[in-house]
């Protein structure tokens, strides 16, 4: 006899019975194992494992807004919280990194782990032109970049 057995990445079983002309919508990213158990009238087992990967490689959407594009030296500016969706709809985390424009130095001024962003507060000690950079990324690596330009004065 022969049985086929495919199972998700979450380790339900999506089908198990005869093999026939079998379809299944692969609704979660990982791999999934198909599995051919064989079993003769002597009890002599065997199996044929199947592997199929189901990558996410679709990056995270997201906007900004609120981000005064001027600041006062000295003065707190607040930068808000970026507004994402991911396909998987899962959680997502990233960084915040401020670029001087005319030197090029880059420092990154906040970190938030998946689903902890929260409004960030930044004092501009130096007048000038400044690019704010946010980087988002999803579970599976996936990376969105979006950045806003400020001036300090």
């Amino acid at each position: 006899s022969i049985t086929l057995r495919v199972t998700a990445p979450d380790a339900s079983v999506l089908y198990e019975g005869v093999p026939t002309e079998m379809r299944f919508t692969a609704s979660q990213y990982g791999l999934y194992f198909v599995d051919y158990l064989l079993a003769d009238a002597s009890g002599e087992t065997a199996t044929r494992r199947f592997l199929v990967s189901v990558l996410d490689r679709e990056p995270p959407q997201f906007t900004l807004s609120g981000i005064s594009s001027r600041a006062e030296i000295g003065e707190a500016v607040t930068l808000p919280v970026p507004n994402v969706t991911d396909n998987l709809d899962v959680e997502c985390g990233g960084y915040i990194v401020i670029r001087n424009v005319k030197t090029y130095i880059s420092e990154v001024i906040y970190t938030a782990e998946a689903g902890s962003w929260s409004e960030y507060r930044h004092t501009f000690e130096a007048a000038g032109d400044y690019e704010i950079i946010y980087v988002v990324s999803d579970a599976a690596g996936n990376t969105a970049v979006a950045s806003a330009d400020i001036r300090a004065e």
